[in-house]
């Protein structure tokens, strides 16, 4: 079925004057073979006249093949994949607001990780969108590139087409859930892009200045985690919106078995929790309730984001899960909310022990003879 759903994309025509766009790909010691393959598929699958500008934000890397090999390669592009360097180490999310700053000349910043492989056709779904609204968000349908044969795998999961909008449950853990049929009565085909309250957040589109309107990225969220969830809130929450588009395809490599990442430098504190107090509003109570260990964590000064906020009559949360994200609960029902909080010890610990070993005592007593 996903398939067939597929091969109905080529029965679309896309304006011939779409947006330009500069593609943003940060890398931190990334290997050379991926970092290429990402490279040379977005300039062969991308018409020239829309592709202004590739620009590489080189993380802070120690590899060598990622240094003068690197500027040398790109030198046969004449100029179109630019390479710079950050001076310390930044981390994904910094990285990125940094990329979109060095990114001066496609009317859309487009981010992709550094270990992807773009399909055929995929700039004009993923762009028409934008050219339409320029508030709208769009995100590619992402599939699955094996890390060891390099064999591409659709999308699974969702619903019957392979759908899925992005989700979370109160831990804030990126879930899947299949599109509602409310979403499906939206549209008048399976190709069309949906709605979905958030992204993964690695590959996504969105309109340079609307960008820099929302602000970039959180100046507080760094390295990698709840970036997507924290762009995908402010898009919906401040005016814009979020659409998949199932006719712009991307494979992407996930991480292999054992491979546990990049260790983030010792300078660099983040915290989960300076998300849900700037975006979630009342809701956030049901994060605690879920991760009860975050609520002493750190989040720094959010006082410039709430003020953003109320700067830019941004929505409540309230209205975006009973508006956008109104199938969540469904699928993750909220927890009941932490009564108490506090810290157990051992001598309060055992005295409730002891008072409820009495207590049973004298209840069993009363309803049982002795």
């Amino acid at each position: 079925m996903v398939e067939l759903v597929i091969s109905r994309c080529k029965y679309w025509h896309y304006d011939e004057n779409l947006l330009t766009s500069s593609v943003i790909i940060v890398f931190h010691n990334e290997g050379w073979s991926t970092l290429m393959r990402t490279v040379h598929s977005v300039i062969k699958r991308t018409p020239r006249k829309y592709l202004a500008e590739i620009v590489m934000i080189d993380d802070y890397s120690n590899k060598e093949h990622l240094k003068s090999r690197l500027d040398n390669y790109v030198k046969q592009w004449n100029g179109l994949v630019k390479v710079f360097r950050n001076e310390r180490r930044e981390g994904l999310i910094q990285a990125r607001s940094i990329g979109a700053q060095k990114a001066k000349v496609g009317q859309v910043l487009i981010y992709l990780d550094a270990h992807c492989e773009v399909g055929i056709n995929w700039y004009a779904p993923l762009i028409a969108p934008i050219a339409k609204d320029r508030t709208a968000c769009t995100v590619p349908l992402i599939d699955v590139i094996d890390g060891n044969n390099y064999h591409i795998i659709p999308q699974g999961g969702g619903d019957e087409d392979g759908y899925a909008r992005g989700a979370w449950d109160w831990s804030m853990l990126w879930k899947r859930v299949p599109l509602t049929k409310r979403e499906k009565d939206i549209r008048k085909t399976k190709t069309e892009p949906y709605r979905s309250p958030a992204m993964a957040g690695g590959l996504f589109a969105i309109e340079r200045d609307f960008f820099f309107e929302l602000g970039l990225y959180d100046p507080g969220l760094q390295i990698w985690g709840g970036e997507n969830f924290e762009i995908s809130y402010k898009i919906w929450q401040c005016g814009g919106k979020l659409l998949f588009t199932p006719c712009s395809r991307v494979g992407h490599i996930y991480r292999l078995h054992g491979w546990q990442g990049n260790p983030p430098p010792v300078y660099v504190g983040s915290s989960p929790t300076l998300v849900v107090e700037v975006w979630w509003d009342e809701y956030k109570d049901y994060f605690y309730a879920s991760r009860p260990e975050t609520k002493a964590l750190a989040y720094g000064d959010i006082s410039e984001l709430k003020k953003f906020r109320e700067d830019h009559n941004c929505k409540s949360f309230k209205w975006f899960m009973e508006e956008i994200a109104y199938d969540i609960p469904a699928h993750y029902p909220l927890p009941p909310k932490n009564v108490d909080w506090g810290e157990v010890s051992t001598a309060s610990f055992l005295f409730y022990m002891w008072n409820s070993f009495i207590i049973g005592n004298q209840l069993y007593s009363t309803t049982h003879d002795v």
